[in-house]
């Protein structure tokens, strides 16, 4: 065989290799400000090559600019530090049973260095990489320190060939988790669990922990919660055990003060405006309230007197001083609260005549 022949043989021989033991991946590309709030989120593809060590992943736009990566080295476990000459991530530990990487990311003519650190779940037919916090900032990721953006992170969350089974679970909660007391002393409250299912996986149950006490299973469920805060905590199980959990907290609060009936009434119950003298009625000051069944009230009762022109004043002296006024109405004002510092008023007037 000629050199020539050979050397060719040699090449279709790697390229094979190569196309049977490079993996596709998909995945998500997430920035992070030096807050840990999301920034930016884009798909991304590539290619993961266990076999040959290598790694590729195709550049996304930020910012006006095609950014992703220049070279990528892929670590096993172990202490790694890179010092690079263009802002190099420093220092990250890849533990066992992960994978890392070392990036130079370019973006506008810029390079800048960051590790990335994956918790690998491996299934028969492929794996699920995760981003872990390589430099102990409390997010996903590794912190670019130095170029043009200091402080921010950039990392990619991906899938090569079939996710291996698993459950994403999310707590929805009708009217969001701050609630009006619709009943006595709080509301009750319908919950849902939305589950996503991934590598096949079926449901098996989901259960409910409310303030840490049991609250029953099913995807849907309600719960009576009294005034104040409450923690609410769901997890589904597959049928074959993996698990995904959400935690919420919600708060019953009242803020709707008592509806408060402020009147007269005469002998039979009922609310009149306007009485002869001599008549006989009772004052209404009746608190109503949704959430509290005993509003607190109290109201005063004043004399009402109209006065024109030339209208004539009688005064009094003796033990005790007095004024003498044609009264033509009778002024009667409430005010209502309830256990949650709540407070209304009212005010009704009685005609008074001859």
């Amino acid at each position: 065989m000629s050199k020539r022949i050979f050397l060719l043989a040699v090449l279709v021989l790697a390229a094979v290799t190569n196309s049977v033991s490079a993996t596709p991946l998909d995945g998500t590309a997430t920035i992070l400000d030096p807050g840990g709030s999301p920034i930016s989120e884009n798909p991304v593809t590539g290619d993961l090559d266990l076999a040959l060590n290598s790694m590729s992943v195709d550049p996304f736009v930020f910012f006006g600019f095609n950014l992703g990566p220049q070279s990528i080295e892929l670590l096993g476990p172990g202490t790694y530090t890179r010092t690079d000459g263009v802002g190099g991530a420093t220092t990250a530990t890849v533990g066992p049973g992960q994978l890392g990487g070392y990036f130079i990311i370019a973006w506008n003519n810029n390079l800048m260095g960051t590790f990335m650190v994956w918790d690998v779940t491996s299934s028969a037919t492929g794996g699920l990489y995760t981003t872990v916090d390589s430099d102990g900032d409390g997010f996903p990721g590794h912190a670019f320190v130095s170029g043009p953006f200091p402080g921010v992170s950039l990392y990619y969350d991906f899938l090569i060939g079939d996710p291996p089974p698993g459950i994403n679970v999310t707590i929805n909660i009708s009217g969001g988790t701050v609630q009006e007391c619709s009943e006595t002393g709080g509301s009750t409250v319908g919950l849902t669990a939305a589950t996503n299912l991934v590598g096949g996986a079926s449901l098996g149950r989901v259960d409910w922990v409310i303030d840490g006490a049991s609250a029953g299973s099913g995807s849907t469920t309600s719960s009576y919660l009294a005034l104040g805060s409450h923690s609410v905590d769901v997890t589904a199980f597959t049928t074959t055990g993996e698990s995904g959990t959400d935690s919420i907290t919600v708060i019953v609060r009242d803020t709707t003060p008592p509806v408060l009936e402020v009147g007269f009434l005469d002998q039979s119950g009922i609310k009149i405006t306007s009485a002869t003298s001599g008549t006989h009625l009772t004052a209404q000051i009746s608190p109503t309230d949704v959430c509290d069944p005993a509003p607190v009230a109290s109201g005063t009762a004043v004399p009402v007197f109209e006065i024109v022109d030339g209208d004539p004043i009688k005064l009094q002296s003796g033990k005790i001083n007095t004024v003498e006024l044609p009264t033509t109405a009778i002024e009667l004002s409430a005010t209502a609260s309830d256990t949650s510092g709540n407070s209304t008023s009212g005010m009704a007037v009685l005609s008074i005549t001859d």
